[in-house]
């Protein structure tokens, strides 16, 4: 299998962050998403709201895949990856 990765740098509402595509997988860097929005809303503490928890166990069971395939920490750093909600 020959893996490929891609790193791109994408603009939301004049902000920028990293988006990583491997494998045929996105994965996009929440840290960097959020930094705009100050640490309050960092990803650290996104994921412990109950509403964090509920949005990702529903998007694990439509998915039919469980929470380490949608969330990888790297160096403290949370990646939402594989899925875009739709």
């Amino acid at each position: 299998m020959n893996a490929t990765q891609t790193i791109q740098t994408v603009v939301l509402n004049d902000h920028r962050f990293a988006v990583e595509e491997r494998n045929d997988n996105m994965s996009f860097n929440l840290t960097m998403m959020s930094k705009h929005y100050g640490p309050l809303k960092a990803p650290r503490q996104w994921f412990r709201t109950e509403s964090a928890k509920s949005y990702l166990d529903a998007l694990s069971k439509v998915h039919k895949c469980t929470l380490a395939d949608l969330v990888e920490v790297r160096k403290i750093r949370k990646f939402i990856k594989n899925y875009i909600p739709y």
